[in-house]
């Protein structure tokens, strides 16, 4: 159990974020199905582990699909309007 600026100094805990930040081509789906078939696999699940599963996948979807989505389609606007 580590904190969050710990986390960030492991390399696999940053490949694995971004991979679950990547909406293209169903990898964050993907992703995130191979996680749930992980957490179902073992011994069964508690709610805490379920909990911290749909958390961290509707955590992910607001900041892929919505923000990095949003950021994109601002600035393909700015570059439309002003081009040059």
């Amino acid at each position: 159990d580590r904190s969050v600026f710990g986390q960030m100094k492991d390399p696999v805990w940053l490949l694995l974020t971004v991979v679950s930040l990547v909406p293209a081509y169903s990898i964050r789906i993907g992703f995130f199905a191979f996680v749930l078939l992980l957490v179902l696999a073992g011994a069964p699940p508690d709610r805490f582990q379920l909990v911290k599963f749909i958390i961290k996948l509707k955590g992910s979807q607001f900041f892929s699909s919505g923000m990095i989505q949003a950021w994109i389609a601002a600035i393909r606007y700015y570059l439309c309007v002003h081009p040059g």
